[in-house]
């Protein structure tokens, strides 16, 4: 049999009780079991064996357990915007050593903005057009780069509060950006407050109506699956 026939007989789902794949039938949740064990680098490679491991590698599923492996041996991600866009990965726990760099092709004419925090292997990248993009290091996929719905819709508001985390209860990766008006009374009438939230793999913005009545400052923290932001009360929104 040649080597391309026996690539299209492997046949990989974690829920199979058998996987046929060239060295005779494998249960797929071992199969995942010993793919999950292996190195960044060498899940690139897995992603050449065929379709199914290449889909197998990108399951949201297996991705997740393979950032709760790594959380064993911490690394540091260090984002580097100018002049090129570079990542760079050190052990924590090997005196700082370097363990990776690579260069991020990101489609756009410019660097991005900042990059928000890291959730189970995934990256949110901002732009200060108004536009995300998401990045999975460890897999090279990212999406392109998804614009605001507020934005096309609303021309008075001009600063966005992101936020990145995991919606243990779905679970999916959701960004969320709160827009404030670029009223400069302060609290006063005529500021506005808009919501909107993405899901990761949808790359498309849907609008939230109920927005609390506050204002974010700084930068947001995501914490044991919720988001956080400095912030004081909206007066604006006050009926009196």
């Amino acid at each position: 049999m040649s080597k391309v026939n026996r690539r299209r007989d492997c046949i990989v789902d974690v829920n199979d009780d058998d996987v046929r794949t060239p060295f005779g039938l494998l249960d797929g949740r071992t199969l995942c079991e010993i793919l999950v064990r292996l190195p960044v680098k060498s899940l690139l490679q897995v992603k050449c064996v065929c379709k199914h491991w290449r889909s197998l590698v990108r399951d949201p599923y297996f991705v997740g357990l393979h950032c709760n492996r790594s959380k064993a041996c911490p690394k540091l991600l260090i984002f580097v915007c100018r002049p090129l866009s570079l990542l760079f990965s050190v052990d924590l726990f090997e005196g700082g050593v370097l363990l990776d760099q690579m260069k991020l092709e990101l489609p756009y004419e410019h660097n991005p903005h900042r990059i928000l925090n890291l959730v189970n292997g995934l990256g949110c990248f901002v732009h200060s057009k108004g536009t995300v993009l998401i990045y999975n290091p460890c897999t090279g996929d990212k999406t392109s780069w998804i614009e605001s719905r507020v934005l096309k819709e609303n021309n008075r508001v001009n600063r966005p509060f992101y936020g990145f985390g995991f919606d243990s209860k779905t679970k999916e990766h959701k960004v969320v950006c709160v827009w404030h008006s670029d009223d400069t009374s302060g609290y006063e009438t005529g500021a506005i407050d808009v919501c909107e939230v993405l899901t990761v793999g949808q790359n498309t913005w849907r609008m939230i109506d109920d927005v609390p009545p506050y204002k974010a400052y700084g930068e947001s923290v995501y914490v044991n699956g919720v988001v956080y932001w400095l912030s004081t009360y909206n007066y604006a929104h006050s009926s009196t």
